[in-house]
């Protein structure tokens, strides 16, 4: 098998019978230095959590960076080679050091302003020598003081190498961004070894339904599969949002939002001289927000007041982020949060509903096709798609079912989609047509459905068209009330979960269609996008999402080998959730 193979490969690349950090303290006696006792006060002394946890992230990433590990020196490979690629500034290593540092700096700067300069002492207590360490308060460090912090980390508690280690483990994890770790994880057909294993535990009586459900919707071939996987066990909503109550009584039908402008105004109301400084403010670094969808405009984000980032998606709706929700998902959902019905309004929601104001009602259905003879011989209950017309539109070529129409509203064009979505049923009273209107140039989960007429008489074995009444326009509202019980609660959220649409997978040998979890469709289709989200859900679930890297790694062939280890050292993984 070639997972086997794999685990040949790894160990040629790192001895990892036993990582080295074991190795290093194992209980073997031989002489005064390598002695039980002297190994533990050693470990107590020297060798800190920390630093044993460094260790063992420095053995994954001299695997999955085998590449660049391959190109040093041999004097390189025997000292720190993840330190010497740290200080190449070449080296993908260290850049994507740098993209991990982005997020978690921002992070960590909105918990402590003064974060990184802070750490200046630190150094200058361990006698550090500082002079070129000057960080600025509230502001990211430069590459340079980056570098300070990864060559000098182990002598001081804040561990920034480590920090930004694990975390880099976890972005490979969720995205498979290196070759050397696709090698190890994927068959030969790049579907993911792991999941392919977990087949009979799937097919267990015992395994609960969400589970298989999961498993299958899943595609092994997806690079994104385990950020795809998070989302779904972890549904998250990108938010801004805030609540105001003052002035209710002078502000009442005065907070309808169609626009982010008219959210801000809200968002920035101040009923005082006094200025009101750091208010619901918007994103700090724009560079690190999550995409909308394109006919919202990504800039505007950037000045969107209240800004929340990433928040645990709790909702229920059309805001739900169960596999069965996203599952029916038709376009990924983004926009405006009526607070009273918790639908979610975009641009596109809001171009809908005037486009259904200026069409007005459906268009008339007609006879076409083989319907006479139908007719004439009272075989109306064999109707189907091409005995059907629509007045005023045009049939299209190659899909029966779907007719079209152009129209320009605010000097723009865009094509009425009707399509025939359900089987056409007889009555005996009427002929029914089920149909679906949709905006092509919008989101699909924009639609409104209808039911199209032919009306029947028995006694002269004839239909009449029947003239329909106009769109019910209730449930598509041009702008959103975001008042709710006396108070203003806005909110404009962006539904982080992937699409389940079909595509061409690997089962076997062969490629098949198959409905699965996709980015494809989406806000974050590109490899730029997936990386911001990984990258953010790298920095904020960093601790468990480590631990289950550590287990996937383990599954990969890496090995802890606990009888040679010093207990110290033991002791430290079990805490970390290692072994």
């Amino acid at each position: 098998m070639k997972r086997n193979r794999l685990l040949g490969l790894l160990t040629s690349l790192v001895p990892l019978a036993v990582l080295p950090i074991a190795a290093s303290c194992s209980t073997k006696k031989e002489n005064k230095t390598t002695s039980a006792g002297f190994q533990e006060s050693v470990l107590k002394q020297n060798l800190t959590k920390n630093n044993i946890l460094t260790r063992v992230s420095n053995q994954f990433l001299e695997t999955f960076y085998g590449n660049e590990v391959a190109t040093l020196t041999e004097d390189e490979k025997a000292s720190d080679p993840i330190k010497v690629l740290i200080n190449k500034p070449s080296s993908q290593l260290f850049n994507d050091i740098k993209k991990v540092f982005k997020f978690y700096a921002d992070q960590k700067l909105k918990e402590n302003p003064q974060f990184f300069w802070s750490l200046r002492s630190n150094y200058i207590n361990a006698n550090v020598d500082t002079t070129d360490f000057n960080p600025t308060p509230f502001a990211i460090p430069t590459d340079d003081q980056l570098k300070f912090m990864l060559n000098n980390s182990e002598f001081i508690e804040t561990d920034i190498r480590l920090d930004l280690q694990k975390r880099l483990l976890v972005y490979n994890y969720l995205l498979k961004n290196r070759d050397e770790y696709r090698n190890l994880a994927n068959d030969s057909s790049g579907r993911d070894l792991y999941q392919l294993s977990l087949k009979d535990e799937m097919n267990k009586k015992e395994t609960a339904d969400s589970v298989k459900d999961l498993y299958n919707a899943l595609n092994f071939q997806d690079n994104s599969l385990y950020l795809i996987k998070y989302l779904i066990d972890n549904p998250k909503l990108e938010e801004w949002s805030f609540t105001d109550d003052r002035d209710m009584n002078l502000r009442w039908g005065q907070a309808n939002v169609s626009s982010f402008a008219e959210f801000n105004a809200l968002a920035s109301y101040n009923p005082s001289a006094t200025p009101q400084y750091d208010f619901n403010p918007p994103i700090k670094n724009p560079d690190l927000l999550i995409a909308t969808g394109s006919s919202e405009g990504q800039d505007v984000l950037k000045t969107l007041l209240a800004y929340k980032g990433l928040t645990a998606n709790t909702s229920s709706g059309e805001l739900s982020g169960t596999l069965a929700n996203v599952k029916a998902d038709l376009s990924s959902v983004f926009g405006f949060v009526d607070p009273r019905t918790n639908r979610v309004y975009s641009q596109d929601s809001f171009k809908f509903a005037k486009i259904l104001a200026q069409v007005g009602k459906p268009p008339k259905a007609k006879k076409d096709g083989s319907f006479d003879s139908k007719l004439s011989e009272k075989k109306l209950d064999t109707l189907a798609a091409e005995d059907i017309q629509f007045e005023g539109l045009n049939r299209d070529s190659i899909n029966k079912n779907l007719f079209t129409k152009q129209i320009t509203v605010d000097q723009t064009t865009y094509t009425l989609q009707y399509k025939i979505n359900a089987l056409i049923t007889f009555d005996g009273q009427a002929v029914t047509i089920p149909v679906r209107l949709s905006v092509k140039e919008l989101g699909a989960r924009n639609y409104y459905d209808y039911s199209a007429k032919l009306k029947y008489t028995e006694s002269s074995n004839s239909v009449s068209e029947v003239d329909l009444p106009n769109f019910n326009l209730d449930k598509y509202p041009q702008t959103v009330d975001m008042i709710k019980d006396n108070k203003i609660q806005a909110k404009y959220v962006i539904k982080i979960s992937p699409l389940y649409r079909t595509e061409t997978v690997k089962e076997g040998d062969q490629d098949v269609s198959k409905e699965v979890l996709t980015f494809n469709g989406t806000p974050w289709e590109s490899a730029t996008q997936q990386e911001n989200i990984a990258l953010t859900i790298a920095t904020n679930d960093a601790d468990n999402l480590y631990r289950e890297a550590v287990k996937y790694f383990k599954f990969l062939g890496f090995k802890f080998d606990e009888q040679k280890m010093n207990r110290n050292v033991t002791d430290i993984l079990k805490i970390e959730g290692l072994i």
